[in-house]
Order: structure tokens, then C-alpha cells, then sequence
């Protein structure tokens, strides 16, 4: 199947073209949503909810495996939403693609593959950590805001001391309330993607990351998703990185796992 290429367009299951996620043109990364409909989770400040994503969320967002495998792209399940909504759907479409990974606020990240988890840097966070764990995660994302650096903290000495790769992804405000008072001048207005947001300062951003990669042993095993002047995925490469790491580790995938016993990895 020889599929032509377009730029700034992917080729949906169903055969029609459709926009691509403008953060991840030009890299390696493609998105999967397979449940059509707002993210049940209900997050505070969710983009994808109060729209703002840059499509429709009422229509799947399922790319055509010919065309994935064509432009060699690793598959992004859930841009949006969490793989652990209508887990089984998730999962079985997965089995479409050769390279994929999933992505979830937990706490089950009990997948067939690889899996990005959030963490939410608060005293509610998973410390999800046993064997099973270390196989499954890719890397952890974990929410950053300048008023929460102390759990930030805990939450990256708890995965690095086991080896995790920690992301810093810096949370953006549609809303100057959400961020508290003594805090707001550490944030700028400025556009993200497609949309404006109350984001941090280059300034604060910097202070956060030094204070971040202090807290670890390993001061490599803390990353940032983007810059301070680009979130691009192309510039970024962390889930490109991280997914070829995990698959020299476990070279299984995912089709190949379900036919398995359960999700084990």
C-alpha cells in the first residue's frame, strides 16, 4: 500500500485525511485516541475538556496502520484522554501498531506495553514501585508548578532512586486564578501550540529545573518536556528517546503481548 504524503495531515483508519496534532508535526510521534468524547477524569484546567484541543473530541482520532508504518511512527495511545478510559478498547486498538505506548494518570498501568505515567507532584501521589512497575514504565511525567516544588521533589527522589526517567512537564493556566497570588509573577502570558496560557517565567522555569535535577542522584534522569521557548515534540525528543530505551530493554510488542496470558510484560 503506497499512501502519498501530506504535510500537516495523517491518514485515518477509515481512509480520509484528517489534521495532525500541530505539537507533534515533524517528529516521530503520532496520536491514538480510539474513545471519542470528553476525558471522564475531570482535571482542573484540562484543554482537551474546555475546548480547546485543536480538533473535535467527539470523533475517534485512530491512524491508519499502513500509513504509521509508512512514515515509521511511534504511536502516542490517548492524546487527550488516559489509556485507562474504556481500557480494553485502548488496548485493542494498540495491537494495530508496531511501535506504541500508552499513557495514564494511574493508578492501574497494568498495560501490554510501555507506559508514560503522571504524576500529579502533590501528597497524592502513586509511589507506584515494584518490579512489575520498573518494567512497564517508559518514563514518569510529572506536573510542575512553581508552588508545589517541595512534593516535586519527593515525587522524583522516589523514581530516580529506582532508575525511572522523570519528565518535568511545567503546567500552563487559561485562568490567572488558578495560580495563587504570591506565584503569579512568575508567570507570563504567552501562545502554547495554538492556544494562550499563563506560563511559566524563563526565569522561574530555570530555577525549578536546577532545583529539580538537584534532588536526584542522577541529575540525567531529569528532563524537561520542551523549553522554555518551544514545546515542540520535533525539538524535544524525550518519548522518542525513552520508547527505543524501554524497547532495548523489552523488545516485545504489543500485538505480540496480548496474545499472551493477560498484560504482562
Amino acid at each position: 500500500m503506497n499512501i502519498p504524503y501530506r504535510p500537516r495531515q495523517y491518514l485515518t483508519i477509515g481512509g480520509f485525511w484528517a489534521p495532525e496534532n500541530p505539537k507533534v508535526l515533524g517528529s516521530r510521534i503520532t496520536v491514538c485516541r480510539p474513545q471519542p468524547g470528553p476525558c471522564p477524569l475531570g482535571c482542573k484546567e484540562c484543554y482537551f475538556n474546555d475546548g480547546r484541543y485543536y480538533e473535535e473530541v467527539d470523533v475517534a482520532h485512530i491512524p491508519h496502520p499502513e500509513w504509521v508504518r509508512q512514515e515509521e511512527k511511534i504511536v502516542r495511545m490517548n492524546d487527550g484522554n488516559d489509556s485507562a478510559v474504556n481500557k480494553h478498547l485502548v488496548t485493542g486498538v494498540a495491537t494495530l501498531y508496531d511501535d506504541v505506548f500508552f499513557n495514564t494518570s494511574g493508578p492501574d498501568i497494568n498495560f501490554p506495553g510501555p507506559v508514560v505515567l503522571t504524576e500529579l507532584a502533590r501528597d497524592n501521589a502513586l509511589w507506584l514501585m515494584d518490579k512489575r512497575a520498573v518494567q512497564r514504565l517508559m518514563f514518569v511525567r510529572v506536573l510542575v508548578c512553581a508552588w508545589e516544588m517541595p512534593h516535586v521533589d519527593r515525587v522524583i527522589r522516589h523514581y530516580t532512586d529506582n532508575g525511572i526517567p522523570v519528565v518535568l512537564t511545567f503546567m500552563r493556566y487559561h485562568q490567572i486564578a488558578s495560580i495563587p497570588m504570591h506565584y503569579q509573577l512568575q508567570y507570563t502570558r504567552k501562545k502554547h501550540v495554538s492556544n494562550e496560557y499563563w506560563d511559566i517565567s524563563r526565569k522561574a522555569w530555570d530555577v525549578c529545573v536546577a532545583r529539580a535535577k538537584h534532588a536526584s542522584h542522577d541529575p540525567d534522569l531529569v528532563q524537561t518536556c520542551g523549553t522554555p521557548d518551544s514545546s515542540a515534540c520535533y525539538q524535544c525528543g524525550n518519548c522518542v528517546r525513552y520508547y527505543e530505551d524501554w524497547r532495548e530493554k523489552y523488545p516485545v510488542r504489543v500485538a505480540e503481548n496480548m496474545k499472551g496470558s493477560g498484560y504482562e510484560v
